[in-house]
């Protein structure tokens, strides 16, 4: 692998990290449109780049990580022991599933051909989109009746402040 290739891999992984897609797809996926030999670095590769991915996300978002910790082990129940809990109350169905399906995950991606793989990632993510439909109505959204007299448009639009304090000072006909 050259640098060049290196470098616009690496640019690859940085832009798709955040993005709610697969950067690991994507970069399988630029791999192939630069020509990289996939045995060439491998796996390696990769797990250096993921790696520069935590480091940097750990230099960003230092602030808040260290809050956290600092929260975590304080006395007194507080909002960063209450978000750390409810992070590892998310992990605990993905270990559980991880951990009894492992062994029938792993003998069905071995027994299945390239094209049996595919379906089952798209049956994972027609799975994904049915969680996320019956998801989406318990979310919370603003009222479809909010209108720019509503209080709710008044409270959240600075707009609407100059626009009343205007409407104050000018004389009425």
């Amino acid at each position: 692998m050259e640098t060049i290739q290196a470098i616009i891999l690496g640019i690859v992984q940085g832009l798709t990290e955040f993005l709610p897609v697969s950067s690991s797809g994507h970069l399988q996926l630029a791999k192939e449109l630069l020509g990289v030999d996939p045995e060439v670095g491998g796996l390696t590769f990769d797990l250096t780049l993921h790696a520069a991915t935590v480091l940097s996300t750990i230099v960003v978002l230092w602030s808040e990580i260290k809050r956290l910790v600092v929260g975590l082990f304080s006395k007194r129940f507080n909002a960063e022991q209450a978000y750390v809990l409810k992070i590892i109350l998310s992990m605990i169905p993905v270990v559980i599933v991880g951990f009894t399906l492992e062994p029938f995950l792993q003998s069905l991606v071995e027994d299945l051909p390239n094209h049996g793989i595919l379906l089952l990632v798209g049956a994972m993510l027609l799975v994904t989109a049915i969680l996320l439909t019956f998801a989406y109505p318990a979310t919370r959204r603003p009222s479809p009746t909010a209108t720019p007299s509503s209080s709710v448009w008044r409270r959240r639009s600075p707009h609407c402040r100059v626009c009343r304090a205007r409407a104050r000072r000018s004389p009425r006909d």
